[in-house]
Order: C-alpha cells, then sequence, then structure tokens
C-alpha cells in the first residue's frame, strides 16, 4: 500500500500548486490591465488635440479627447516628451501583456524595463530627425524662438 506522499509534493514549489496557481493568476491579471493601458494610450493618443486642457495647457476649451480629461493629460505629456514616438512606445507594453495574460512570465524584469526605455529614446530621435511638415501644430523650437519674446 503507498503512503501518502505524492500530496505534500503538490504544495511544493513544482508549479502545479495552489500558490503557483495564484502567481499565474494575478500574472494574468497584470497583463489584462497592460492591454487596458495600452488600449487607453493609444485611444488618447489617437484623439490627441493641442487645444485640449492639461497640465500644461491651461484653457476653458471643452475636452475632445476620446478617454476625456485624463486621456487628454496623458496625450499631451506623451506627446511633450517622446512626440509621435510615443506610439512606438507602447509597443512593448503589448508585448508584455501578453506574456503575462498567457502565465509565461517577463524574465530578466529591470533589464527589459531599461530596454523599453532606451527603445522609446531612440524611437523619438528617430522621428525627431523628420522635419515636421507646415501643418504639424507644434511648432518646433527653432521656430519658437524667433518669436519677437524669445
Amino acid at each position: 500500500m503507498r503512503s501518502g506522499a505524492s500530496a505534500p509534493l503538490a504544495l511544493t514549489d513544482t508549479g502545479h500548486g495552489i500558490q503557483a496557481f495564484a502567481r499565474r493568476q494575478v500574472g494574468r491579471l497584470v497583463g489584462a490591465g497592460l492591454f487596458v493601458f495600452t488600449a487607453f494610450g493609444v485611444a488618447s493618443l489617437a484623439t490627441w488635440n493641442v487645444a485640449d486642457p492639461s497640465f500644461s495647457h491651461a484653457t476653458n476649451n471643452i475636452v475632445t479627447n476620446a478617454m476625456g480629461y485624463v486621456g487628454a493629460v496623458f496625450s499631451d505629456l506623451a506627446m511633450q516628451f517622446f512626440g509621435l514616438a510615443a506610439v512606438a512606445g507602447l509597443v512593448p507594453a503589448v508585448i508584455w501583456g501578453f506574456l503575462l495574460f498567457t502565465a509565461r512570465g517577463v524574465d530578466r524584469l529591470p533589464k527589459r524595463g531599461l530596454a523599453w526605455f532606451g527603445f522609446a529614446l531612440l524611437a523619438a530621435a528617430m522621428v525627431g530627425c523628420v522635419t515636421p511638415p507646415n501643418t504639424w501644430p507644434l511648432r518646433p523650437a527653432s521656430a519658437a524662438c524667433s518669436a519677437t519674446w524669445c
């Protein structure tokens, strides 16, 4: 007759116990949260309007961003810091969200986070080399300094 030795083995860290199940479910929730955050970011950047009120643009205009005031603030800050590369900066969030949602996890998190930031800066530098058209709502720094107050 067998002893009950297999029951304690199932509770150890073999990936089949209750703790591993809970860890996978939390990871899936985080992955779903990243998907929601990315969808929010893409929707707010897609409906960005330079005339929307935000932290750096105080106005009484009605918010036209699809995500409301929070979306207007997010898109304004993202466009100021990263420009059009803000959309490219959301790509790793989609990949991480997929990996976490499928319970694969993201290994070497600090290095990948640093690479994400570096990718966003590199994308911003590459997009910054393109000359904006005359219809672009934000003036480049050289055009802004040609004003009489600069």
